[in-house]
């Protein structure tokens, strides 16, 4: 599995300008290593590829974001996206809506918009690929798996009517997950 972490924060706030610093050095220092893949004064995201995953890497040309999955233009399934077409611009226009129209796929995108100062986040609608996110103290960490954030994150507690909902109707299409903190 393809496996991904983000740390998105507001330049200026000093908590979580400090909180940024000491998961960035939690995650760093962390093995097996992680590859970063964007390094921005608002944004930063590791990914570690899996050695057989049909997964790639996409870092938007302009530098301000990256897409982790399959992208196919749409109408050409068997022909996938040259990662020298992505930008900003085409993957943020309409809230996320140029994506969607020009290309399909199996990705999660986070994207910086430097003029709007927030960073945006799509997941194709199958969400074949997880993307979860929680707060510390500031700092919003996108992850694809649990056990990548485990060792400096908080303890989480038990969502658990969740949990219940979970076994009686799997699957469950929400935002939430059985650790109240996580979604």
């Amino acid at each position: 599995m393809h496996r991904y972490v983000a740390l998105s924060w507001r330049p200026g706030h000093i908590a979580a300008t400090q909180e940024e610093l000491r998961l960035r050095s939690s995650i760093e220092q962390s093995t097996p290593a992680w590859d970063i893949a964007l390094s921005s004064d608002t944004l930063m995201i590791y990914s570690r590829q899996a050695v057989e995953s049909a997964m790639r890497t996409y870092v938007l040309k302009d530098g301000n974001g990256v897409v982790f999955g399959r992208l196919f233009r749409t109408g050409s399934p068997d022909r996938p996206v040259d990662p020298s077409e992505l930008n900003t611009r085409i993957l943020s226009q309409d809230e996320g809506k140029g994506l969607l129209a020009k290309y399909w796929g199996s990705y999660v995108a986070i994207v910086r918009i430097p003029e709007k100062r927030t960073v945006l986040v799509m997941r194709d609608c199958s969400g074949r690929i997880p993307c979860y996110y929680v707060n510390i103290a500031g700092v919003y960490v996108l992850f694809s798996d649990i056990r990548d954030i485990a060792a400096f994150a908080p303890r989480f507690t038990l969502n658990t009517s969740y949990l219940a909902a979970y076994i009686l109707r799997y699957p469950l299409h929400v935002r939430e997950t059985g650790l109240r903190e996580v979604s």
